[in-house]
């Protein structure tokens, strides 16, 4: 669509930015403002995109908010309203199932919706994130054969690892990482990388191919306060 779409954490909105073909940012051409009626100010956090359809995660308002995508803006067609006080964080969808799994940051636990073709999520199941309290969600992903989940926390510094099956997740492992702060996690192959802001390293694991459990590994240091991780093709 030659958009660009962006969660403002700060400013309690979201924005549309149009580019060029040549993929440079032009003008925004859409701004969403969210805060009304929250139990706290609105902080998005997160926006994901399956074809037309795309949702805004939002922390302070307990809500994922979906749009369909209608020439150069975003047109909104609902939302879901989470457990009060849960704090959504991150989302990730498989497209085939038609699934969306959802970390939250302030309770200690993952929801899975099913979602329809405008993006209007049902959710489906409560999943507990991690056997310790004092728990932080961070980022949540799946691996490329959407066969194994994998989701951060924060505050004792784990990834809780579940195995998708008939759409139901069971978890099959908790792993203690090196640091206490993994906010951002990538998935490449059979390697792992988590970036952790407290301890300005970047841990490897390695990925079983069958099982898809973890191994920890060693780590290389980072500038101050890594909040982020990619692979880049």
């Amino acid at each position: 669509h030659n958009l660009a779409l962006t969660a403002n954490y700060g400013s309690s909105s979201g924005n549309v930015i149009q580019m060029s073909a040549d993929g440079l940012l032009k003008e925004v051409v859409q701004t969403l403002a969210y805060g009304e009626g929250c139990r706290d100010a609105s902080h998005p956090h997160q926006v994901i995109r399956a074809g037309d359809v795309v949702w805004i995660v939002d922390l302070g308002c307990d809500a994922v908010y979906n749009y369909r995508i209608e020439g150069n803006e975003l047109q909104y067609a609902g939302k879901v309203q989470v457990e009060e006080g849960a704090g959504p964080r991150h989302m990730v969808v498989d497209e085939d199932r038609k699934l969306a799994y959802l970390v939250c940051e302030l309770k200690n636990f993952l929801l899975v919706f099913s979602y329809d073709e405008s993006g209007n999520l049902k959710q489906l199941e409560k999943v507990e994130f991690s056997e310790k309290e004092g728990q932080y969600g961070a980022e949540i992903l799946l691996s490329e054969d959407r066969k194994t989940l994998y989701a951060s926390s924060r505050g004792n510094g784990i990834i809780s690892v579940y195995r998708v099956q008939n759409n139901i997740l069971v978890k099959i492992q908790e792993v203690q990482l090196g640091g206490t702060w993994p906010r951002s996690f990538d998935l490449r192959g059979n390697v792992l990388l988590a970036a952790d802001q407290k301890s300005n390293q970047l841990q490897i694991l390695s990925v079983d191919g069958l099982s898809g459990m973890l191994t920890p590994g060693g780590s290389v240091e980072t500038p101050e306060a890594p909040a982020f991780v990619m692979f880049l093709d």
